[in-house]
């Protein structure tokens, strides 16, 4: 089975490089394998740039450029990328440390994901992973207690908002010294069909060393699969970017001390067989290898009319797919149960969370009804054409 695994990732890998411009078969190949296919210096230094930094990979595009690149038009601009990534991350890192400070001196435990640990802790150069905001975990308990203590910290964001805790993951953004702050108290929507209980994130926990502080993380098995479910509902959104298949690269090397069958009785366990097995199909198709103990069902594996599409996604001027933004709340009406929560979240979704009042309120209910509509003329469309 496993060669005949290996068979199918080569013919899909085959396939979604068919669709490559050269530049970006470089780029890939170079931070993915280590191993170009293509002749860096003859290739067009200014798409490369913009490929690169739109993907958040342009300081580590920098760091592994070759000798022959250094003076070009590509690595100056990756350079930049690079520098300017370090310093947005090092105030971002004071600002970690102080959200730390301010919610444990009031006994709230915190949990950083994705970029905020990652970036000051795996990667090893601070400059190296760049991103827009700072994701930060808290029960959901503690979720509204958190946003307000920030609020006294000198973070700002509404004093007063609805709080709909059954269709919003996370609370309203908070802003520090120009940085944005993502308040989690879910690691998905309620309802979603991958949402994973509180509880069982909080045991799968450990503490990172953040220069001379000690911070809390996901175990780097259980943050993979975050990672690669949280991946899925983004392409499924339409909008997905390279650097977050490097940081499954990433976490990738930190799991050689992981037990061969702690990631497939994850997997059975939170029941992601699907997102996990998408996820990890494209990142063989993208790297040539497959990640360390990772379960990949065959029947889940990327189609090949999605690998042929896959090349536009990470393109700097895709858009986000808004036909599959909405599957995904008609995902979570259907799944949350009684009437009465699904009526909760229509009218959360109608009123944007319960922001919106009177003339814009009514139009963007309006809007959403339309847009609705037009995903179910799309939907039978497509049926009535198979």
């Amino acid at each position: 089975m496993k060669r005949e695994l290996i068979d199918i990732l080569n013919t899909k890998r085959e396939r979604f490089r068919q669709n490559l411009r050269a530049e970006e078969k470089w780029l890939i190949d170079t931070l993915f394998s280590s191993n170009p296919s293509e002749d860096e210096t003859l290739l067009n230094q200014d798409y490369m740039a913009a490929y690169a930094i739109s993907n958040g990979l342009g300081p580590l595009a920098y760091v592994q450029s070759s000798p022959q690149l250094q003076l070009s038009g590509f690595t100056l601009a990756c350079k930049k990328s690079y520098f300017n990534t370090l310093i947005q991350n090092n105030q971002r890192k004071a600002i970690v440390l102080q959200i730390q400070r301010t919610l444990n001196q009031a006994y709230i435990p915190v949990l950083f994901i994705k970029g905020s640990l990652l970036a000051f802790t795996a990667y090893g150069d601070a400059g190296l992973r760049p991103m827009s905001d700072i994701d930060v975990l808290v029960s959901p308990d503690n979720a509204e207690k958190a946003y307000h203590l920030l609020l006294k910290a000198g973070f700002q964001g509404p004093t007063s908002f609805v709080d709909n805790p059954l269709s919003d993951h996370h609370l309203p953004p908070l802003s520090y010294q120009g940085q944005t702050i993502e308040l989690h108290r879910y690691l998905f929507p309620p309802f979603s069909k991958y949402y994973i209980n509180e509880r069982v994130i909080w045991e799968h926990t450990q503490d990172y060393h953040m220069g001379d502080t000690t911070v809390l993380g996901l175990k780097p098995a259980f943050h993979a699969l975050y990672i690669a479910t949280h991946l899925y509902y983004t392409y499924r959104r339409g909008g997905m970017r390279l650097s977050w298949f490097y940081d499954l690269k990433i976490v990738d090397e930190l799991l050689v001390d992981c037990h061969p069958n702690e990631i497939n009785q994850l997997v059975r366990d939170l029941k992601i067989e699907l997102p996990t097995s998408f996820i990890g199909g494209m990142y063989s198709v993208l790297s040539g290898k497959q990640l360390t103990n990772w379960p990949l069902n065959t029947s889940y594996l990327p189609k090949n009319a999605i690998l042929k599409k896959l090349p536009t996604v990470f393109k700097p001027d895709t858009q986000q797919n808004t036909n599959e933004s909405y599957h995904l709340v008609l995902e979570q009406i259907r799944r949350a149960p009684g009437l009465k929560l699904k009526y909760k979240l229509i009218h959360s979704r109608l009123t944007n969370h319960g922001s919106l009042t009177g003339t814009a309120l009514l139009k963007h209910a309006l809007l959403t009804m339309n847009r609705l509509s037009n995903y179910y003329l799309t939907q039978l469309v497509t049926f009535w054409r198979r």
